[in-house]
C-alpha cells in the first residue's frame, strides 16, 4: 500500500529505500552514510531516530510537507526495516 497519494512523493520515498539497499549508491562513501546533501541529510537523520518531525528536537534538515519530509520519513522506514531483518536473522 502506498504512503503518499502524491504520485511524486511515493516515488521519491521509494527510491530512497531502494538507494539505501545498495552499498555501492550515492547514500554511501566507503560504505558508511553520506550526509552531504539536504535528501541524504533529512533520510539520515530519520534514520538515526535522534530527531523528531517537529518540536525541539526537529531536525533542521526537514521541512514539513516537502520532499526533505519524505526523505526523513523513508529514513524511519528504512530503519525499521533493518531492526525487523535483524530480529528474523536472531531467531
Amino acid at each position: 500500500m502506498p504512503r503518499y497519494k502524491n504520485p511524486q512523493y511515493q516515488k521519491m520515498y521509494d527510491a530512497m529505500l531502494a538507494l539505501a539497499e545498495d552499498k555501492a549508491s550515492e547514500m554511501y562513501h566507503e560504505g558508511e552514510p553520506r550526509r552531504g546533501a539536504g535528501h541524504r541529510a533529512a533520510f539520515w537523520d530519520g534514520y538515526s531516530g535522534k530527531f523528531d518531525f517537529t518540536g525541539p528536537k526537529r531536525s533542521a534538515h526537514v521541512i514539513p510537507g516537502t520532499p526533505s519530509a519524505v526523505c526523513f520519513m523513508a529514513g524511519r522506514e528504512f530503519a525499521r526495516r533493518q531492526r525487523q531483518a535483524e530480529k528474523a536473522a536472531a531467531k
